[in-house]
């Protein structure tokens, strides 16, 4: 079968990123490489990158005629928020591709929507609310207070922690109004203020495969004992600067958690799942307060599945082979009927 593993090259159109940010964006390439190289023992399969232009890689696209298109593009032209254009481009042509469509995309790259989304069907997630860089900075004082204590500012459409490091961390106005002002000049995004919730953080990776919906076993980030509430953060140096302080300090693992969390935790992303209309493969990030309630943190469809990644420490954990995902993955969008659920 012809497979096109398609990819954003799109890191020197990105302003603001640093050196350690921007090596998230080499994992993208070399998840991709990974991918190609799993698909290639069974598959014809071409890399794309997408670089400078949508257009001619479409054409690309066309000219081979894949029989699946698998979706690795975050983002395009340089803007993270542009995700779902580019699976929106190829619903439109009626390629099929992996990976969540574009409504869903562009739902959970929204935070402070989807935050809203969640809120209306009474599923917790941490209080926030989005600053624009025209926002009244006394009405953006006001809501901060309204949140009742300290909380985390980052940017509002971005993933990868791009943009969160200790200073993220904010218990005054001042300081979250500084905070603002430099994501706004920096990564030219609204930011998203939110409620800090200092507890267990869980990872939960799920995906349509042959057998329907598969939550596979929790992850959890545990966290040095030595480390302050604003230090409790997985940014980007926790995500790619391997072997920093951020990276020892925040170490991922099988989660240890007692029945009835694990029981709510399936119940809650189960529920996130189906309200979003994530149809491929997502990973729900969760904390838990001092009194053991669940918060949904984030919503990522598509997420990092490179080597040494959550999703594929959990593929691990359920003794799923990563080439016997990749295919049922690309079966069941082939294929585009309704499956059950089935849990690990």
């Amino acid at each position: 079968m012809r497979v096109l593993v398609a990819y954003n090259d799109d890191a020197s159109l990105k302003n603001g990123l640093d050196e350690i940010e921007m090596l998230g964006e080499e994992e993208v390439v070399e998840s991709a490489a990974d991918v190609a190289t799993h698909l290639s023992q069974s598959h014809d399969c071409r890399l794309l990158p997408v670089g400078a232009s949508l257009v001619e890689a479409v054409a690309e696209i066309q000219a081979f005629a894949p029989a699946i298109v698998f979706n690795l593009c975050e983002g395009v032209l340089g803007r993270t928020d542009w995700e779902s254009h580019f699976a929106l481009a190829l619903e439109m042509l009626a390629i099929p591709f992996t990976g969540c469509s574009s409504v869903p995309l562009a739902l959970c790259l929204d935070k402070g929507l989807i935050k809203r989304l969640l809120l209306s069907e009474g599923i917790r997630t941490p209080g926030g609310f989005i600053v624009g860089p025209l926002d009244s900075e006394s009405q953006t004082a006001e809501s901060f207070e309204n949140l009742g204590g300290p909380a985390v500012v980052k940017p509002a459409c971005s993933d990868g922690g791009i943009g969160i490091d200790r200073g993220s961390y904010v218990k005054d106005w001042r300081r979250l109004l500084e905070r603002c002002k430099a994501i706004h000049q920096r990564y030219g995004q609204n930011a998203l203020v939110e409620q800090f919730i200092d507890g267990p953080e869980v990872n939960v990776s799920a995906f349509i495969g042959t057998s329907g919906l598969t939550m596979l076993p929790p992850g959890q980030i545990f966290f040095d004992d030595s480390l302050r509430p604003e230090e409790r953060l997985v940014g980007a140096r926790a995500k790619w600067a391997s072997g920093s302080m951020e990276d020892m300090a925040t170490v991922s693992g099988r989660a240890k958690l007692d029945s009835t969390t694990l029981e709510n935790i399936g119940r809650i992303c189960r529920a996130v799942w189906t309200l979003v209309g994530l149809d491929g493969y997502a990973r729900f990030d969760l904390r838990a307060n001092s009194r053991g309630e669940l918060f949904i943190v984030d919503v990522n469809p598509n997420p990092d599945i490179g080597p040494g990644s959550g999703f594929r420490k959990a593929l691990e954990s359920a003794e799923l082979s990563f080439s016997e995902f990749l295919n049922q993955l690309m079966m069941t969008k082939l294929r585009c009927t309704p499956l059950p659920t089935r849990s690990y």
